[in-house]
């Protein structure tokens, strides 16, 4: 089955959407602690398990 070595074939069966943003929190005046928050969405349409099937 070579479809699943496909990079075409891969495209249209899982989407994938990242969000991301950074900000820095604020625990007590005069720190900063860099943070980011990543939202990533994953929609399989094999209709089976990605990648072992």
């Amino acid at each position: 089955m070579p479809g699943y070595r496909s990079t075409g074939q891969a495209s249209r069966a899982v989407e994938m959407t990242v969000d991301a943003h950074g900000y820095y929190f604020l625990p007590k005046a005069g720190d900063s602690i860099p943070t980011a928050v990543v939202k990533v969405d994953i929609t399989g349409r094999a209709g089976h398990r990605i990648p072992d099937g």
